[in-house]
Parts: C-alpha cells; sequence; structure tokens
C-alpha cells in the first residue's frame, strides 16, 4: 500500500471511528456499569477497533498511528508502544487527576494496548 492509500484508508478510518462515537453516545447513559468493568471492557473494544484498522492498514490517525510508526521502526511490541505513548499522555494530566481515574485509565489504555497487539498480530 502505497503513501496516498494509507492517507486514505486512515481518513475513512478516522471518519468511520468518530461516526460510531457519536452514534454511540447515547448509550452510555443506558447502563450502569462498574468502573474497573468499565475500564476493562471499553479497553477491550478499542483494542479490537484499533487491532483490526491496523491489521488492515488504516488507522484513526491518533496515537495508534504514532505506536505503529514507532513499533515497526524499532521492532517493538505494539503494545508496549501503545501503553507508553498513552500513559506519558495520562501522566501528563495526573495533576488534574482524581487517583480513582487515573488508575482506571492505566487500566484501559493497558487492556487497549493488549488486546491491539492480540488482534493486529504480525
Amino acid at each position: 500500500m502505497n503513501k496516498k492509500e494509507y492517507f486514505f484508508s486512515s481518513l475513512q478510518g478516522l471518519l468511520v471511528s468518530s461516526l460510531f462515537i457519536d452514534l454511540l453516545v447515547p448509550l452510555r447513559s443506558q447502563f450502569f456499569i462498574p468502573q474497573l468493568a468499565s475500564a476493562l471492557i471499553g479497553g477491550a473494544i478499542i483494542g479490537v477497533g484499533v487491532g483490526l484498522m491496523l491489521r488492515y492498514k488504516t488507522s484513526t490517525g491518533g496515537t495508534d498511528l504514532l505506536a505503529e510508526i514507532i513499533s515497526e521502526t524499532f521492532s517493538l511490541n505494539i503494545a508496549l508502544v501503545i501503553i507508553l505513548i498513552d500513559g506519558i499522555i495520562v501522566l501528563a494530566c495526573l495533576a488534574l487527576l482524581k487517583l480513582d481515574t487515573f488508575i482506571y485509565s492505566c487500566i484501559a489504555i493497558t487492556s487497549v494496548g493488549l488486546i491491539t497487539s492480540l488482534i493486529k498480530g504480525k
């Protein structure tokens, strides 16, 4: 896949993922799920989506694209790179977050990274 095709497939991925985020917002108030379960389930769902997009050579244009580039350049596991990049972002906001929010964010980030790695494969 050349850079032009990758750009347009990533643009499509960005638009589709944004559309689904907007379409699924009403479900937010329909269910009560404990925070730990939400972090794990949400991380798994995002991980499946990101993993599928990366497996089929597209991205959302966010940190997953940066993680893919770093992962391929330095032969690192994509899960480790996603966890590090997103972890640095959450760590940078630590002063603004409550401790439980920080911990659940770390759990979600870890879930995203691990599931993405499992789905993407090599």
